[in-house]
């Protein structure tokens, strides 16, 4: 029995540390690790009102801060997305704009004007459709998530920390 009991701390020790750190990741992101493979397709309209699909732009990978940029309070986690764009410069960042919830009361904004009064370096792309991205998507995140595109295909998706950590130990080729 004098044995059981460290055993059994460490087992509660383990899950106090590292299992509830996956369970809420995975409830928050969508995934344990981060990894996926999932084919998606969306339009987005740029700062010129041109719409294209994202999949258009050519860059082999798109790293992309997704939020509501208007209705939420992301000013911080753009700054430091931001920070991680002039880290790793050989990819291609961008932050699409995906409204979360209509918000009557404040009225429509501009997301472009918000993106250039907030003074954000990382280049913005409106989502067309909000409604049928999060559908697509198939995951509601509660706050914004990162998402690793190569092509049209999600590769990674999770927070700020963890996709730097992911580009520290992966380099992406």
């Amino acid at each position: 029995i004098y044995i059981s009991i460290p055993i059994i701390l460490g087992i509660i020790v383990w899950c106090s540390l590292y299992l509830t750190r996956f369970i809420i990741t995975y409830f928050e992101y969508g995934s344990i690790w981060g990894k996926t493979e999932k084919v998606f397709s969306f339009n987005v309209t740029n700062e010129l009102g041109e719409t294209k699909n994202f999949s258009e732009y050519n860059e082999p990978y798109k790293i992309c801060f997704i939020d509501d940029i208007i209705n939420s309070n992301v000013y911080y986690n753009i700054l430091r997305f931001e920070k991680l764009s002039y880290t790793y410069t050989k990819y291609s960042f961008w932050i699409l704009n995906v409204e979360r919830k209509e918000n009557k009361e404040r009225g429509i904004e501009d997301p472009f004007k918000v993106h250039a009064n907030d003074h954000y370096h990382v280049p913005l792309l409106n989502v067309e459709n909000p409604k049928k991205f999060w559908k697509d998507f198939d995951f509601f995140p509660e706050s914004a998530i990162i998402c690793i595109f190569k092509n049209d295909t999600i590769i990674y998706q999770n927070s700020i920390e963890e996709t730097q950590q992911y580009l520290n130990d992966n380099v992406l080729k």
